[in-house]
């Protein structure tokens, strides 16, 4: 059995931590010069699709300290601690976002990539993955073992990214690129705020004995959890929603298999989903030499209307192909 009170730290060690990242993340050197550069690495390797020069960005984001200050301030009450971290971590935001929007206005016009698209439909496995990483990353503040820089690339990676598609989706009038990606910064922000306050609480930090300081902590430890628990509640809808699809889309391809299984040297190009003024088209793109009736796709589309167990509006394009035999 784990005994909790083994981890507490004394008073003098948590009051020399308060004090050292309350220093440490309201007035930082070279702080926001490590934001822009950070930010433009971040745009520049979700550009390219490139996961490396991703994480090479997050390597020397900065905002670890502000965000682990805001869960500090909230468990011991501090609400002066709280504003000011809190000042920091919008103004961040703010230079994060204009950051990735210059710099893509600047690039070529693109379509989102799969590094963009992958950080607009958040679900509860990303909270998961941010309460891990706010642990981690406060446990690494108070211990201080060679471990910050590690952890604040963790912290980075569920701040940053979706904060630099944030710019892309605003720099290309994208407004659900826009709305998936904040809602997962929001996501993993109140996560690792989350995560910060209850390994601080496991390391005996608290709003001490004075009544108003205690009564300005519960509030902000409700209003925090509140939020906390109505975001868990929406990526909740959303991961039931991604199962949903993908077991759907399963069906589509299983059933598609089966359909094309009698056609020799044919095979899918694209199978594409999308709404028009009368509902969900199915559209699915194959190539193959064979040639196709309206009777064998009446088939096809009567076969996904019962696996389905909903109405399906099939356009089925085949594209011709010739194979080539020895003379």
């Amino acid at each position: 059995m784990i005994n909790l009170k083994s981890a507490r730290l004394d008073f003098a060690t948590r009051e020399r931590i308060i004090s050292r990242i309350s220093k440490e993340s309201l007035t930082p050197e070279g702080y926001y010069f490590l934001l822009v550069i950070s930010v433009v690495i971040i745009t520049l390797g979700l550009f390219l699709n490139s996961p490396g020069v991703i994480i090479g960005g997050m390597i020397i984001a900065p905002m670890l300290n502000p965000i682990i200050t805001i869960g500090a301030a909230i468990i011991t009450g501090n609400e002066k601690l709280l504003f000011k971290a809190l000042k920091i971590v919008v103004l961040s935001v703010g230079v994060a976002i204009a950051g990735s929007l210059l710099v893509n206005w600047f690039l070529p016009i693109h379509n989102p990539t799969q590094e963009m698209l992958a950080r607009t439909k958040p679900t509860l496995i990303d909270l998961i993955v941010a309460l891990a990483s706010g642990a981690a990353g406060a446990y690494a503040v108070t211990v201080r073992k060679g471990l910050t820089s590690m952890m604040g690339v963790a912290v980075a990676a569920a701040i940053m990214p979706p904060l630099a598609v944030v710019g892309y989706g605003a720099s290309a009038f994208r407004l659900d690129i826009v709305g998936g990606a904040f809602l997962l910064f929001l996501a993993n922000l109140i996560a690792i705020v989350i995560a910060t306050v209850v390994v601080f609480y496991v390391l005996g930090f608290n709003p001490g004995r004075r009544s108003d300081v205690k009564q300005v902590a519960k509030r902000d430890l409700i209003f925090t959890a509140s939020f906390f628990l109505l975001i868990s509640t929406i990526l909740g809808v959303f991961l039931v929603n991604t199962v949903k699809e993908a077991n759907r889309m399963r069906i589509i391809e299983d059933e598609l298999d089966r359909f094309l299984k009698p056609y020799d040297n044919t095979k899918v190009i694209s199978l594409d989903e999308h709404k028009n003024v009368t509902g969900k088209v199915l559209e699915i793109t194959i190539q193959s030499p064979s040639t196709f009736t309206q009777r064998a796709t009446d088939i096809l589309d009567k076969q996904l209307e019962q696996r389905l167990n909903e109405d399906v509006d099939l356009q089925l394009l085949v594209i011709p192909a010739t194979k080539l035999v020895d003379e």
